[in-house]
């Protein structure tokens, strides 16, 4: 079944059976659940903030400072459990939506979640209709 990739105020859209905040501060909502897991570290989410704050929060940063932080966050076997968690349950059919607020999908971490889900086989459905399985070859795990 498909994995629904989106911001978290569009997750009601896809009427999937499970969804996820990917967000470490979240506000408990009703049929949504937190894994904050596979959302960036409070020292990552800092990094991020200081750079949007100066101004310097751009394609550029994202690609060299955030994604090669974030990948390695992905690499510890908490976060590789819950990846292959999500795998299985669409494998047995089960539909799922990953949501946080971040408007840029392209920016944002769960185009990386989204990349390394869609290297693993899963059929990933995202917002602006991209693939990202280059995070996948970078995340480097089975």
């Amino acid at each position: 079944m498909a994995i629904y990739i989106t911001n978290i105020r569009s997750m009601h859209m896809y009427n999937a059976e499970l969804n996820y905040a990917i967000m470490r501060s979240f506000r408990p909502t009703s049929g949504v659940t937190q894994v904050a897991t596979l959302s960036p570290s409070w020292d990552l989410f800092k990094k991020y903030r200081e750079l949007s704050s100066r101004g310097e929060w751009n394609v550029e940063t994202f690609n060299k400072v955030y994604v090669p932080q974030f990948i390695k966050e992905m690499q510890t076997s908490e976060a590789q459990m819950i990846l292959h968690e999500i795998v299985r349950r669409s494998n047995v059919g089960l539909s799922i939506a990953l949501g946080c607020v971040c408007i840029n999908e392209e920016m944002c971490h769960r185009s990386i979640v989204s990349g390394i889900l869609q290297g693993i086989g899963c059929e990933v459905i995202t917002e602006t209709g991209n693939n990202y399985e280059k995070y996948y070859e970078m995340w480097g795990m089975k």
